[in-house]
């Protein structure tokens, strides 16, 4: 299931962060088969940073978000709708309240949604290597492997 629904998602992190995860873990569950897994997380560690990638088939809503938190702030990422929301960070300071008041104080912070033009991103990625397909570089290649043992 990861090979079909999650190869992606590493590939993206492998982008954003410029390197591969150097610890994985991978949970798989078999709720509705008993031949195959419906339902897994992949844990992937890249030094101070964790991604965590969630797929499954049973879920009957598609859906391809991505959440960053950081120090600076949070970010939603709708790859369907292609919007990005980013949040500013709303402490400067230790916060001694209660888990409440932070909600409430989240949801006060400065926010704003980045536009971006919307294109269907398998046809861009067919036209982008179609373009490139002469050029390719080995490093794609190594990368798109990396990607793929990941995954299985």
């Amino acid at each position: 299931m990861l090979l079909y629904l999650g190869i992606h998602d590493v590939d993206m992190f492998n982008f954003l962060l410029g390197k591969f995860p150097e610890k994985k873990k991978v949970l798989k569950t078999k709720l509705f088969s008993k031949n195959i897994a419906d339902s897994s997380t992949l844990l992937l560690e890249y030094g101070k940073v964790t991604a965590i990638i969630q797929t499954n088939w049973i879920t009957p809503v598609k859906m391809r978000k991505l959440f960053v938190s950081g120090v600076e702030g949070y970010a939603e990422v709708d790859l369907i709708l292609q919007r990005i929301v980013l949040h500013d960070k709303i402490l400067n300071t230790r916060f001694d309240g209660s888990f409440y008041e932070l909600i409430s104080l989240s949801e006060e912070a400065p926010k704003k949604q980045v536009y971006i033009s919307k294109k269907e991103p398998l046809k861009e990625q067919l036209r982008y290597f179609l373009s490139n397909r002469k050029n390719w570089e080995s490093n794609n290649l190594a990368d798109a492997i990396e990607a793929l043992k990941i995954v299985s």
